[in-house]
């Protein structure tokens, strides 16, 4: 359906956790969209990485002596004291 910029394209795949051949829906480019479980699944895996990433700076920042629950109120602090 060029008329939309969509088309209709066969794809493998799992869904709900069995291997199967099912029609996706194509954009312009030839990029498939997702599904809402493939949706779910990459948030999913971005929020694990920005935890850990989250994780990984605190505990860099207690290595410098700085406590990372803190550091908020005290950017907060000095953010006030210039005005």
């Amino acid at each position: 359906m060029p008329e939309v910029g969509l088309g209709m394209g066969r794809n493998k795949g799992v869904i709900g956790g069995i291997q199967q051949e099912f029609l996706s829906w194509y954009d312009e480019h030839g990029d498939r969209y997702l599904m809402a479980e493939e949706i779910a699944q990459q948030q999913s895996r971005i929020a694990q990485a920005e935890q850990h990433r989250a994780e990984h700076l605190a505990q860099y920042l207690r290595s410098l002596g700085i406590d990372p629950d803190n550091l908020l109120l005290l950017a907060g602090y000095h953010a006030v004291g210039c005005r």
